[in-house]
Parts: structure tokens; sequence; C-alpha cells
């Protein structure tokens, strides 16, 4: 057995969870580059080498550019005037994790750094008794919360690989195909947000879903349609009441306004006694129509 593990087995548990708070801390000082899922990502280190620059994710070589670099890796790297950039064309799962680059050989502590994918979130409605389908994206475990309104989350399931263990109520719903999980049979009660979620908190996405009542959805179309007939039938019973009585009746007070008589007196008046441009009369006119004695 050696030493590290010696120590490990007989360190207080006061001073592992001090080791580990100070790995933690230590981790979450590096950069970190955060990225929408499928975009492209540029992580960089402006530390010069003279050698061959190597980048690697989590220990595994990603890529190699410089003096002498070997092709054929799942990522590329440039080299220019001292700094080394690495380019990730689509962001993924995957592809996310602790970066560091490597100097012939040797590591450059300065350039360590995560590529974090921003949390997709989706909003999704299906109708009662249809199957909600959600791609688990990882092949890891992954618990499966739902929260509804303002209570706090619950966790529904947890899944490893094709093997899931749900609260009673759920497991009979459930079922694995591939990397898909599938809940059976949604209902109005199952609205809310799904979050799908690593071991360690990470989220892998998020649903916002909703369940419709199809029945009552169809009940509603129903009864508007019963509503709409007898509006359309109300306002074509008014339409025809006001053509029958309402026109003609319009029409007659029309033909008596162009009827009216505009003064026989008008031709022998004074030419100052009206207006311009219409012949509205003057006030003086107006008053002399109000006379009695006219």
């Amino acid at each position: 057995m050696s030493l590290t593990k010696c120590l490990l087995m007989t360190a207080p548990v006061p001073f592992l969870n001090l080791v580990f708070m100070i790995s933690q801390s230590t981790a979450d000082s590096f950069p970190k580059t955060q990225k929408n899922l499928n975009e492209s990502a540029a992580l960089g280190c402006d530390r010069p080498c003279s050698g061959v620059t190597q980048w690697k994710r989590d220990g595994k070589e990603m890529a190699q550019c410089g003096p002498g670099a070997k092709t054929g890796f799942e990522l590329t790297c440039t080299v220019n005037t001292g700094q080394t950039t690495l380019t990730v064309t689509q962001v993924s799962y995957s592809t996310r994790g602790l970066y560091s680059v490597y100097c012939a050989g040797r590591e450059i502590i300065q350039c360590r750094q995560f590529l974090q994918l921003l949390t997709p979130e989706f909003i999704l409605e299906l109708g009662a008794g249809e199957d909600l389908k959600v791609d688990l994206q990882i092949s890891g475990t992954v618990r499966i919360l739902f929260k509804t309104g303002n209570f706090s989350s619950v966790q529904l399931c947890s899944v490893d690989g094709r093997h899931s263990e749900c609260i009673p109520e759920y497991q009979k719903r459930v079922f694995i195909v591939g990397n898909s999980f599938n809940l059976r049979n949604m209902t109005p009660s199952d609205s809310g947000i799904y979050t799908i979620q690593e071991e360690d908190g990470t989220s892998v996405s998020v649903w916002n879903m909703t369940i419709n009542d199809v029945q009552q959805i169809q009940t509603c179309k129903e009864v508007f349609g019963k509503e709409a007939v007898i509006f359309g039938v109300a306002m074509l019973v008014i339409g025809v009441i006001l053509g029958v009585f309402g026109v003609p009746r319009m029409l007659r007070l029309k033909d008596r306004v162009l009827r009216r008589p505009r003064g026989s007196s008008s031709s022998s008046r004074d030419p100052s006694g009206s207006v311009e441009n219409g012949g509205v009369p003057l006030k003086e006119d107006l008053q002399g129509n109000m006379d009695p004695e006219g």
C-alpha cells in the first residue's frame, strides 16, 4: 500500500474536508469560458513556448501545435507571436471540462481554464395522454428533478445507463430507451419544470413543460363555435332590420333636405349680403329672416 493511501485512510475527517475545500477553491479560481450548445469557443494561453505546445482536456490530449507538432487530434490549435489558441468548433457536452496547456511536456499552470456549457432550456407543450421524451445527453448517472409552482424541487428518478430508480408513483410510468428518458401518459398535473442534473449538481438541461387538457380544449372549442354561430345570426338579423327599415328612412330624409327651398329673395338681395364660396348667409341676413315683419 502506498504512503498516500495510508495517509488518506488514517487522516482525520476534518483534515480531509480541509483538503477538499482547498482543492475546490483552487478549481474555482481558474478562468471559465461559458458557451451555448453548438457555439464555437477559442481558448488562449499567452505564455510563450519554443517547443511543441499540447492542449489537454481532463488529462486527455486534444491538440498539438508549434514546431514539430503532430496532427490528427480531435481539436486544433495555433501558435502566433508567442500565444497559443485552441479552437473548439462546436461546444457540446463532450467538449466541456478542464483544459490545460503543456510546453515541451511541462504544464503551464497559469493557462488552466474551464470550458463550460450554459444549461440549455426548452419550452414544450404536450397534450394529456402523450409521452414525454427527453434526451439525457450524457452517459453517466443523472437525476431528474421536478418543480411546480412555488414548491421545492423533488427528485423523481435517478438514471444510470438503462437502469432507473424512481419514486413509487412514477416508477411504472418511466422507461429508458437508449439514452432517452420517457415518462408515459402525461397529465395536466405533470406540468412544471424538469431538470436533468449530474451527480455533482451540474444541470444538463431544463425543460419547461405544459400539459394541456385535450378534453377541456375540445369543450372550449365547441362552446366558442356555438357562441360564434349565435353572434353571426344576431348580426345578420340586425343587418336585415337596418336594411328594411333604416335605409329607406334615411333616403327619404336626404330627399327632403335636398328639396328644401333656399329662399326666393336670394336673387334680388344685395350681393354683399352673402359670403362667397358657398353662398353662406351673413349674420345680418339670418337676423332679417327671423324678423316677423319679413
